[in-house]
């Protein structure tokens, strides 16, 4: 290294302390005049290090200080990095933080990390900061642009920046969420690229970014209206759908800690469009049957029991969770009907399967399932299956008829596309109405005539 002079240019002296003392060449702009470049110097290790230097004595003895405090000369650690900040930060100390500082520092992973533990330990500086006009809009402004999706080839370092970026972010929402003008516009905004990079990153080097969603939500969710709650639950349980590492954290947060904060029926159709694959998610879809809300309670019931009779994995345990849950609250006339069709499109499934020779272990299962007194608690459901069970052995007009009009039982009792049941008169009059469509077409009209409507439908549904 090429020894140093006093009388050395600015040029000369940056690149010496380049390598020497990086946070000088760092924080100190290199001028044309050179006394006063020395001057801004000699200030420097004065207020930093404590330290005074006579341009004018033996440049060995400023080399010495140097030497001496050379750990402090590169801002390596936190530890060092809140030292300089506490010995050398000028008002307004946004521009301190958000210029000088990254700048004296060159690394902004060491920067991130050093507001990060500034606003954990609330540290005096970075509450003075934080009550700044503008300072903490000016913060976002700052580091929110560089929360981009994942583009191109990751490496650990391109993950790990936006992951403390991140950090930092949901440190200063949740302890200065009441200073922030339009909170909630850039909660949003923040939240948008939280979840694409969650949904961008590596699947396991997702799991920090979706911890930081829930953290971020879990401070916040309770001051956001019901819509927009309800908007923010949605999305985060989009990015982490079954099958997911974070489904299961998502949706145990969603479903345990913040059910009061959304409307039951927006999120369930989410939930039901993603499928339901693990026995922890349908306990808890199991649960809201006990909710207050009538509709969320209607729609988990017909939820189940579309599951108990079409699920080759989950119909017993739909089944027993159906009764279970039903013991605990008042089931009602309505609902009570609704029970009544349901097992009795359910003898007609069997009888059909049977007769079919299709879906018989779909059969044996509900059969199961009805023999095994599961519903027996539940005086309602009971005395209809013990009437069905009774009845297994008539093929009456009410099987027949189904028979006309269903073209296969794949989901049968329900629609194929919902959790409704299926309904004869609907699928009747549909059907009808396309054979005489059909028939204006094609046949004149007398022979349509001596034609039995009956027959059609069988041909056509065959």
């Amino acid at each position: 290294m090429k020894s140093l002079s006093l009388n050395s240019p600015p040029s000369e002296a940056i690149a010496y302390f380049s390598l020497a003392a990086p946070l000088i060449s760092n924080y100190i702009d290199a001028e044309n005049d050179r006394e006063a470049f020395w001057a801004k110097i000699v200030e420097f290790i004065f207020e930093y290090l404590n330290e005074k230097v006579d341009l004018t004595a033996d440049p060995n003895i400023f080399l010495e200080i140097l030497d001496k405090n050379r750990k402090l000369l590169v801002l390596e650690d936190t530890a060092t990095c809140i030292l300089f900040i506490e010995r050398l930060y000028t008002i307004p100390l946004s521009d301190f933080l958000l210029v000088k500082f990254p700048k004296a520092t060159g690394n902004p992973l060491i920067t991130i990390n050093t507001l990060l533990t500034l606003c954990s330990m609330k540290h005096p500086l970075f509450m003075r900061f934080a009550g700044e006009r503008g300072a903490i809009e000016r913060l976002f402004d700052t580091y929110l642009p560089i929360c981009t999706s994942f583009i191109g080839s990751i490496d650990n370092e391109h993950i790990t920046f936006r992951l403390m970026i991140s950090n930092l972010m949901c440190h200063v929402i949740e302890k200065y969420y009441e200073k922030i003008v339009l909170v909630e516009q850039l909660i949003l905004s923040f939240r948008n690229k939280l979840i694409r990079m969650a949904c961008e990153a590596p699947l396991m080097e997702s799991v920090p970014f979706f911890r930081l969603l829930i953290w971020l939500d879990r401070s916040t969710i309770h001051k956001a209206r019901q819509e927009i709650a309800t908007k923010r639950l949605v999305a985060l349980l989009n990015g982490a759908p079954s099958g997911h590492p974070c489904h299961a954290m998502v949706f145990r947060f969603i479903f345990k800690e913040s059910f009061e904060y959304f409307k039951y029926p927006t999120l369930l159709q989410t939930v039901f469009q993603q499928g339901v694959f693990s026995t922890w998610d349908i306990e808890s879809i199991a649960s809201l049957i006990r909710t207050s809300d009538t509709d969320s309670c209607l729609m988990v019931i017909k939820y189940l029991s579309k599951e108990m009779c079409l699920s080759a994995v989950l119909s017993r345990m739909a089944a027993v969770l159906l009764s279970n849950n039903l013991q605990k609250v008042i089931v009602s006339v309505s609902l009570e009907n609704w029970f009544v069709e349901l097992f009795s499109k359910i003898r007609v499934m069997i009888l059909l399967a049977e007769r079919k020779g299709k879906y018989l272990n779909r059969s044996k299962r509900l059969l199961e399932i009805m023999k095994s007194g599961i519903f027996d608690n539940i005086l309602s459901i009971k005395n209809q299956i013990d009437i069905i069970l009774s009845k297994l052995n008539d093929f009456d007009d009410e099987v027949e008829s189904y028979r006309t009009l269903i073209p296969n039982l794949k989901y049968f009792p329900f629609i194929s596309n919902g959790l409704s049941l299926f309904e004869i008169e609907t699928k009747y009059n549909s059907v009808k109405t396309k054979k005489k469509q059909k028939r204006s077409m094609s046949v004149p009209k007398k022979s349509q005539e001596k034609k039995n409507p009956a027959a059609n439908h069988e041909s056509d549904d065959d």
